[in-house]
């Protein structure tokens, strides 16, 4: 007799928002703190093997060039940069310059 097998497809859907921790008061905890933020990220993606290249690729990337983003992660580009600038405003200066120039 032959064996059928059955594959169920599931259907991701993307987070509405990505809520991240507080960054770390010391230097020495801020790996971790960012590994635990890039996962909360990855898991808010439709697409987690391709939001971590696409996150990747962010590394270096200039202010300019944060500002290119491919179609395919517009929302997941803009729920990025919403939970890393609260994170951000609310821990320093620089957050509320960030947030003018992305008016978020």
């Amino acid at each position: 007799p032959s064996t059928i097998i059955a594959t169920t497809k599931v259907a991701r859907k993307e987070a509405d928002r990505i809520i991240l921790s507080r960054l770390p008061t010391s230097a020495e905890h801020y790996d971790a703190w960012r590994i635990k933020a890039i996962a909360i990220m990855l898991s808010a993606s439709v697409h987690p093997d391709g939001a971590k290249a696409y996150l990747k690729s962010l590394d270096d990337a200039s202010m300019e060039e944060l500002d290119e983003v491919p179609e395919e992660f517009s929302t997941f580009d803009a729920k990025v940069k919403a939970a890393l600038l609260l994170v951000i405003e609310t821990e320093t200066d620089m957050g509320g310059r960030l947030l003018a120039k992305y008016q978020v």
